[in-house]
């Protein structure tokens, strides 16, 4: 056949293989290959029931695996083209417009997404569209009977997906290409092995295939997909059938990753591209012909298409900012603790979709979206923080009862200590660098003791349990450490001593201090309670990062994100010290801390808080009078700064963005302001923006005015920004009264250097 197709006594040959075809021939089309099966002896039963349960698990998994296995053994050459005859041709060049009719839920094969239509089977038309130069135009139905009532009931040519079923097809008015996606069907249930009653698209092609095969099913009809597996995860249904891809883009949702996906060998779907009977017969014909000669480029199309990408989103993190309860101030750490497990999630939430979307420049991304998370979070989380901190220092500056002074001293302190969580918790890079820088300051056992009293009070009163010290009785020695991250550490062992200890126990915790010479010390911070206990397992991996003690107790297992210990221990190295444990199952646990620390005496000690206190007692009284503008678009931002301002005498003004801040400031002239607080993130023009503008300006104290950014953006990164900007300095959100007022007089003072 193949010399006399050489040789023009033929136009066309029919060949089994394209390979033996003389290289300068060209094909035409493909036809689907028959089956070949594996046959075994009839006296294995148990054989060919093992043979079709393999074969099932791996179509589940690479449903083009037939087709994979026939293009590889009988691929075509590289000099395969795609050739239209004359008529077909003819049709080509009118650049005829066709209506492909899509389905809004019908995913991963077709959905709209902003308007604009997603999945596989719009894919595939795009690439036929560019192979053959037809011009397609993409409709949308609402469901899968308005799609087939669409198509019937124009006059144009209509394209739709559609089963690959000649009589299926023929009953719904309509011509049937080869198919483009082929394979078997899984039963989805909610771990139901015996379902009995299924969930079906309306008018499906499904349905009708399971009143075939299975009749005693009682079927329950919906509108889409979503509808049939919502059915199923709230007890509607028992299952539903999906095709492969179906299942597997259902399965990589969240939502359903836990239902039971059983591969079925008795309904299966393959689908092609249906032509309405009402349009010219010469586009089936063109349609099959490009399928064919894309064959090689659909199976990236259905891999780019065939999973469900769930976004990390986090909506409503601080619902309201309150001022006078501890139990939202509780509330509120819970959520640091919520927002750092979120930030781990999403990275290996992230990390998982990469690999199977196969992303280029995996790493980069990564690192810069994790950056541009912990940057908003930080930010997101400092601006009601601000709303704290301003209120309550506002509130401890009016008349109140002693009680009333009792709270909001206790809600000074821990929103104070929960800013300082958000320094550490959210500026993971350093830690994952092991860049932790310590601050080292002088802090005295007794200090330590008394913060940590009170900090914990609430939650003891809660659960009526005692927290006593045992710290020592004279300090001729204060050891210098970073009193943050010693109070991260202890917060965590407590917390956990609360929290896995019963009501009315007491908990002890021992501060002990060894003086040695060269001004050095040798500290032991012992905390012990009478809780649940750990068992020697758990001991082992205690310090790794996720874990969490699998318990048949009553205290429930999700109450922590796994990572308190791990950073416990990251920061106990970094401070070159030790962390141990000992624990008894039903009995309780003792943490202990080991740590070297240089001294000072405790009278230089005192002789520096009582100068640090004079350096922030600043003259205050100079600012009277004083002319800021301040640029802030948060009300309430504004509204604890111009109170904070109004305070010390200051007449402020308010720009509500940076756009406006530039302009009042442009009309100060003949009475200028003598200073601008910035803060960052605003709309029409943000604080960068706005010092630009201001810097660049044609007034006379355009270069020397002092601009101070007073921002939610507290990474150090941020710090150097501003000043790289052309700001003067920058504080961090939440606004600390005395350093604002000390900021101003420092920039204020006539003849003080700046």
């Amino acid at each position: 056949m193949a010399a006399a197709l050489a040789a023009g006594e033929v136009d066309a040959v029919l060949e089994t293989n394209f390979m033996s075809a003389p290289p300068d021939s060209v094909l035409i089309s493909k036809c689907k290959p028959n089956p070949i099966y594996i046959a075994t002896n009839q006296k294995r039963p148990n054989l060919k029931t093992t043979l079709d349960q393999a074969m099932a698990i791996l179509f589940s998994y690479a449903p083009s695996f037939n087709s994979d296995l026939f293009a590889e053994h009988f691929s075509t050459t590289t000099s395969e083209t795609l050739a239209f005859s004359k008529e077909e041709d003819d049709y080509r060049l009118t650049k005829p417009t066709v209506y492909f009719v899509y389905e809004n839920n019908w995913a991963p094969f077709e959905y709209n997404e902003n308007g604009e239509a997603k999945g596989i089977s719009p894919n595939v038309i795009r690439a036929v569209s560019e192979d053959t130069g037809i011009n397609f135009k993409f409709l949308l139905a609402s469901s899968t009977e308005a799609i087939y009532g669409r198509v019937n009931g124009e006059s144009v040519d209509m394209v739709m997906a559609v089963s690959y079923n000649f009589t299926w097809a023929n009953d719904h008015g309509l011509w049937v290409s080869q198919p483009y996606v082929s394979g078997g069907t899984m039963l989805v249930t909610d771990s139901n092995p015996n379902p009995e009653t299924i969930a079906v698209v309306k008018g499906g092609y499904i349905a009708s295939q399971v009143s075939k095969k299975y009749p005693a099913l009682t079927q329950i009809e919906f509108e889409t997909l979503d509808q049939c597996m919502n059915a199923i995860a709230h007890g509607t249904a028992d299952g539903t059938f999906l095709n492969y891809y179906q299942a597997n883009y259902y399965r990589s949702m969240a939502a359903y990753s836990s239902f039971s996906y059983a591969p079925n060998n008795t309904i299966s779907q393959s689908l092609g591209l249906g032509v309405s009977q009402a349009s010219n017969p010469i586009l089936l014909r063109v349609l099959s012909k490009s399928l064919a000669h894309l064959s090689s480029k659909i199976p990236s199309i259905l891999s780019e298409n065939s999973l469900y990408h769930e976004p990390v989103t986090l909506t409503n993190l601080i619902a309201h900012y309150p001022a006078a309860s501890m139990a939202i101030i509780t509330a509120l750490v819970v959520l640091i603790f919520l927002v750092l497990f979120l930030v781990v999630y999403s990275g290996i939430r992230q990390k998982q979709n990469a690999a199977l979307a196969v992303e280029k420049n995996r790493a980069e991304q990564a690192d810069k979206a994790k950056s541009e998370f912990l940057s908003r979070m930080s930010h997101d989380i400092r601006t009601p923080l601000n709303g704290i901190v301003g209120m309550t220092y506002l509130a401890e500056q009016e008349n109140h009862s002693p009680q009333v002074g009792e709270y909001l001293s206790k809600i000074d302190t821990s929103s104070k200590f929960l800013l300082s969580l958000v320094n550490d918790i959210l500026d993971m890079s350093k830690a994952e660098s092991g860049e932790i820088r310590l601050r080292l300051e002088g802090y005295p056992c007794s200090e330590f003791a008394d913060y940590l009293s009170a900090v914990f009070s609430p939650l003891l009163s809660a659960k009526r349990q005692k927290l006593t010290f045992e710290v020592p009785m004279k300090e001729e020695e204060v050891p210098l450490l970073d009193r943050l991250r010693i109070n991260q550490v202890l917060f965590n062992l407590l917390s956990n001593a609360v929290k896995f200890s019963p009501e009315g126990s007491e908990i002890h915790c021992l501060m002990k201090q060894t003086d040695l010479p060269n001004e050095k010390c040798e500290l032991v911070y012992q905390v012990s309670d009478h809780g649940i206990g750990m068992s020697p397992e758990f001991l082992k991996i205690i310090f790794d990062p996720f874990t969490q003690e699998e318990r048949n107790d009553n205290i429930r297992q999700s109450q922590g994100t796994g990572l308190g210990m791990a950073i416990a221990k990251r920061l106990v190295n970094a401070m070159e010290g030790t962390i141990s444990v000992t624990s008894v199952q039903g009995q309780g646990s003792t943490f202990t801390i080991a740590l070297p620390a240089d001294t000072i005496a405790l009278s230089a000690y005192q002789e520096q808080k009582k100068a640090s206190r004079e350096d922030t007692d600043s003259p205050t009284g100079i600012l009277k009078g004083k002319r800021v503008l301040l640029c802030e678009d948060n009300v309430l931002n504004q509204e604890i700064a111009r109170k904070l301002l109004i305070a010390k005498g200051i007449d402020v003004t308010i720009a509500k963005d940076g756009s406006e801040g530039v302009a009042l400031y442009q009309a100060s002239s003949p009475k200028p302001y003598q200073l601008i607080l910035m803060d960052l993130r605003m709309p029409k023009m943000n604080g960068y923006e706005a010092t630009e503008a201001i810097r660049s300006s044609s007034l006379p104290d355009a270069k020397s005015i002092p601009i101070i950014a007073m921002t939610a953006d507290a990474f150090g990164e941020d710090v150097q920004k501003c000043l790289s900007e052309g700001m003067n300095a920058h504080l961090a959100k939440p606004i600390d009264p005395e350093l604002l007022y000390n900021t101003l007089v420092k920039y204020l003072t006539p003849n003080k250097p700046n």
